[in-house]
């Protein structure tokens, strides 16, 4: 199924990013009319939900909609997490 999606949404344009704080969903809207949505998984809320990295810094979000930003090799932060909202 991964695989797929991938496949799918290979060589589309990110156009938007969308967290909704309540839930820790996230939309993503490709150019090309692709989507994705992932949520919350696991049982640690802190744990990295998803990032994007971009010219060695990079963007995560977690499952309680915190975020944090930083260099790609930096390891994740016990307490640098900042509310999205």
């Amino acid at each position: 199924m991964i695989n797929r999606a991938a496949a799918y949404l290979n060589g589309q344009r990110l156009d938007a990013i969308a967290v909704n704080p309540s839930d820790g969903r996230t939309h993503f809207r490709f150019d090309l009319g692709g989507a994705l949505e992932t949520w919350p998984y696991g049982d640690d809320a802190n744990e990295e939900q998803w990032s994007i990295s971009t010219h060695g810094a990079v963007f995560r979000v977690n499952a309680t909609s915190h975020y944090e930003i930083g260099p790609v090799d930096a390891p994740l932060s016990a307490d640098g997490w900042l509310p999205l909202v």
